[in-house]
């Protein structure tokens, strides 16, 4: 698992108010769902990945079921 990555996805949640469950409970294989993203904060979670490392997202839409599924997004497009 790329810790950058994560790291990143967290704060960005955490900055946007979202109610995170404990950290502890949080692994590759916690669903999205599971987060407490609604819509909008997945939004603004992909857009700052995408700023911050400089990346753009596609076609992620369906996908990316797991907080993996969105660090593996990520980090294959990091080249």
């Amino acid at each position: 698992m790329n810790n950058t990555v994560l790291n990143q996805i967290l704060a960005i949640a955490k900055k946007s108010g979202v109610d995170l469950p404990p950290l502890q409970s949080i692994t590759p294989d916690t669903p999205l769902a599971e987060l407490n993203l609604d819509s909008t904060d997945f939004l603004t979670i992909v857009f700052e990945l995408e700023d911050f490392f400089g990346i753009t997202l596609q076609n992620y839409e369906g996908e990316l079921i797991t907080l993996g599924d969105l660090i593996q997004a990520v980090s294959g497009r990091m080249g």
